[in-house]
């Protein structure tokens, strides 16, 4: 996909349109996107290649994790779309659903 950036981009995978349903799980696994974050930003052939995150590319699915979410939240005033964190046990709000519904 050519884009503004100039270059080819691989198109990112969407969510399942059924996590946006009503009783659906808030949470849910995403390794297709897992395999897109290593295409476009963790191999060096990549325009997009970032080498500070080489720390990440030894990891394989599920040793690392991707989940879509049915929504985004508000922090301090802004719309988070998305995040990554490394998992605490003794976590509240969003860190603490997710991690119950594992």
């Amino acid at each position: 996909m050519k884009n503004e950036v100039g270059f080819h981009v691989p198109v990112r995978p969407m969510p399942p349109d059924w996590i946006f349903e009503m009783g659906t799980p808030n949470f849910v696994p995403a390794p297709e996107l897992w395999e897109w974050i290593r295409k476009v930003f963790l191999d060096p052939k990549s325009k997009l290649f970032n080498p500070d995150h080489m720390h990440l590319r030894s990891f394989r699915y599920p040793d690392i994790a991707v989940m879509w979410a049915r929504s985004g939240f508000k922090k301090q005033g802004r719309q988070v779309i998305g995040t990554t964190e490394k998992v605490m046990i003794n976590a509240g709000g969003w860190k603490k659903e997710r991690q119950e519904e594992q």
